[in-house]
């Protein structure tokens, strides 16, 4: 009878790896949305079967002139941190949030179902444009409840 044999496990494989660049330091991403202007919009689009959707997008700009900001003012730091930001999943996930609490209190008292979402940003001069466009089907709470409490009865 012949053995089974483990495959080898690897020998010497490196786990890290020297990164050069810059990135944002970690109050970066609450200091940049917190100075920053909002501006929402979106409505609830009527759909085949009473399937609503919600279509909307939150618009930011940061001066990055606010002498709040501690960066100096050329073109080529602003660009760096425009790489940096587009590099930050951490501030990618706030800017994402922050967009469905906008979108959840456009449609309230309907829920948000899974969102679809498109993030751009842009350097304007000394300004940072962030746009999200985001898509989702609605739920009516409502709904759900019923057939929460159908499901219990069977």
């Amino acid at each position: 009878m012949e053995t089974l044999r483990l495959p080898r496990k690897p020998q010497g494989t490196p786990l890290l790896q020297d990164v050069r660049g810059r990135c944002l330091v970690l109050c970066a991403d609450d200091s940049l949305l917190t100075h920053a202007k909002i501006l929402s919009e979106g409505m609830v689009e009527p759909g085949q079967e009473d399937a609503a959707r919600f279509a909307g997008s939150t618009m930011m700009s940061i001066d990055l002139a606010d002498p709040r900001f501690d960066l100096p003012q050329t073109q080529a730091m602003r660009a760096a941190l425009l790489d940096a930001v587009l590099h930050s999943i951490h501030l990618r996930t706030k800017i994402l949030r922050l967009a469905r609490a906008e979108a959840e209190r456009r449609v309230a008292p309907l829920l948000l179902c899974t969102m679809a979402a498109t993030t751009r940003f842009l350097l304007d001069g000394a300004v940072l444009r962030v746009d999200v466009e985001i898509e989702s089907a609605l739920e009516d709470p409502r709904k759900l409840l019923v057939k929460g409490v159908r499901q219990g009865e069977e």
